[in-house]
């Protein structure tokens, strides 16, 4: 795969298959730069993607957590740079992919910015049937890193319960055809904390293989959520 810049413009489909397409970890709203360098109250359409007939801001680094977390789990990650259209809510691309590898179980990661949740991280199936395996995925997050020796990473704040969340994923298309086709989607909001970056300035290096650019706590976020969904799927 061609190395990718953090100046592209276009959007840009991802596919990287770590080992089984049974799991596909997702990034539909990537990109790699800020919202407005000219000041945050000046209305622009920079870095956002129209969602539902409005402009909506894209989840910057998300790619990375998703790269990271396919890692871990030897599956697939998708990730969609710069989109122009909301790519889990319109026809596209993603959508086809999805619908042609049909995977057991999807993971969407996404961004929030802290304005309507105070929670680091949020979880939904994007349905209240399905809230017993959000509500056990944040269970076994925070289960996890309960372990590890860190008081940055035992502070994040986590929910997964359908009816507490903000972030409800309802009209979500990816999430609702996953389900349909008999699969577990999950779709994760994660703060900005998460999701900084360390050194790397890529998605790839010039040999193809991803360097990542996540900041210690994002990549045993990463790390954590592998493991929870591992021991919950019994992968």
């Amino acid at each position: 795969m061609k190395r990718i810049s953090l100046d592209i413009k276009k959007e840009k489909f991802i596919q990287k298959s770590y080992g089984s397409n049974k799991i596909i970890v997702a990034a539909p709203h990537h990109t790699h730069t800020e919202e407005n360098k000219k000041g945050k109250n000046k209305k622009t359409t920079k870095n956002r993607m129209k969602s539902n007939g409005i402009f909506r801001m894209r989840d910057k680094n998300v790619g990375f957590l998703a790269f990271e977390i396919a890692s871990h789990l030897k599956s697939t990650a998708l990730v969609v740079a710069n989109a122009q259209n909301d790519p889990n809510k319109e026809n596209s691309s993603y959508l086809n992919m999805l619908n042609k590898l049909k995977p057991e179980i999807l993971i969407e990661i996404h961004g929030h910015g802290g304005t309507k949740t105070k929670n680091d991280i949020e979880i939904s199936c994007g349905n209240q049937e399905l809230n017993f395996y959000s509500i056990r995925l944040a269970e076994k997050i925070k289960f996890y890193l309960k372990k590890l020796d860190n008081k940055e990473l035992k502070k994040l704040k986590i929910c997964g319960d359908f009816n507490s969340v903000y972030f409800k994923a309802l009209s979500t298309l990816s999430l609702k055809n996953i389900k349909n086709q008999g699969g577990t989607p999950y779709h994760i909001e994660c703060s900005a904390k998460i999701r900084e970056k360390e050194k790397s300035q890529n998605l790839q290096n010039s040999q193809g293989s991803e360097k990542s650019s996540l900041s210690f706590l994002g990549k045993q976020v990463s790390k954590v959520i592998a493991s929870a969904i591992s021991d919950i799927h019994k992968i």
